[in-house]
């Protein structure tokens, strides 16, 4: 844990280690295999590993290294836990939101299978305060559980008068089905609901198939509502759909296309990161015409055109182009 491997965050962070299993995107937990090399198997046991209080102080160090290099970094917490797990250990969610207010200079990616106990666990005025580095995001496999879990934090955020919700990440990982992100709304607006989607196959040697295909699908919607989509891999089993296994060209080109928001002010990194635009090597992404991105994410109704999501849930913006895979 912290400096991490996780290709779209710079450290990780976790209150406890261990968890309790939700939905089928959970069957094959990486958390969980990682947590056996070093602890008994909290997700069998039930007994959390409270982290230990030296490495509670190492977020205040990252901070400090943010501040002199005049840039945020970005903290992944809950890699090997839910900040939302109603067995959490007593007192966990109070010092981490002290961590949390003691580190302006870090941008805290909260992210949770659980949504519905958001405002129970942190109080949504307290995530929806003046604090601009906090990030909320859920986790999920296929669209039903995606439009679910989205549904359960507008519905608490919505409820409050006044109150306005931190920015919003989906996490599609593993991706087990077809998505679709309802990235932006028409009650009010138009305006952008999500300001961040990742996606990654499954990995590992139980892994299930992943469909780059709808990877291909996610990209093109993200495109359309100008919404940044890191693909994290293509998992160890990717798949076209019913051709079957496909070539590692296809898989370099979806796992080439990595962006980050523009609030994280990350530097140009060419082996990691993308910056809004072409793919690596210049080529554009499966789905996307060959014309360049715009630099910075454009008002909603100068991008929207056709029906909008939430009357089309089930069915992809973009149609994949076969010939890309074959």
């Amino acid at each position: 844990m912290g400096l991490t491997s996780i290709a779209w965050a710079d450290y990780t962070f976790n209150l406890w280690i261990g968890c309790r299993k939700v939905s089928p995107g959970c069957a094959h937990c990486y958390a969980e295999s990682y947590a056996r090399r070093f602890w008994s198997d909290p997700w069998k046991t039930g007994v959390y590993h409270v982290t230990s209080p030296q490495y509670w102080k190492q977020p205040l160090a990252w901070d400090r290294k943010a501040a002199e290099a005049g840039r945020p970094a970005t903290v992944f917490c809950g890699s090997l836990c839910d900040i939302c797990d109603p067995a959490a250990p007593e007192g966990a969610i109070d010092r981490l939101k002290g961590l949390i207010e003691a580190t302006p200079h870090l941008i805290w990616l909260l992210l949770t299978k659980r949504p519905e106990r958001l405002g129970e666990t942190f109080g949504m005025f307290w995530l929806g305060g003046q604090r601009k580095h906090v990030w909320i995001g859920v986790s999920a496999e296929n669209s039903e559980r995606c439009w679910n879990r989205l549904t359960e934090v507008w519905n608490q955020g919505w409820n409050v008068p006044q109150l306005r919700l931190p920015p919003m990440f989906v996490s599609v990982e593993p991706l087990l089905g077809d998505v679709l992100v309802p990235l932006a709304n028409y009650v009010g607006g138009p305006y952008r609901i999500v300001d961040w989607v990742i996606v990654g196959g499954e990995t590992g040697p139980a892994a299930r198939p992943c469909n780059l295909f709808l990877i291909d699908s996610l990209m093109g919607l993200c495109h359309r509502y100008s919404v940044p989509l890191f693909v994290k891999q293509a998992g160890s089993r990717p798949e076209v759909g019913s051709l079957g296994p496909c070539s590692q060209k296809a898989i370099d080109q979806v796992e080439s296309w990595r962006e980050f928001p523009e609030q994280f002010s990350r530097p140009f990194d060419p082996a990691l990161r993308l910056a809004q635009g072409p793919a690596r090597d210049g080529a554009s992404p499966p789905a996307l015409s060959a014309g360049a991105r715009p630099a910075s994410p454009q008002p909603v109704p100068e991008l929207v055109e056709g029906p909008d999501p939430f009357t089309t849930a089930g069915q992809p913006h973009c149609a994949p182009e076969r010939r890309r895979y074959q």
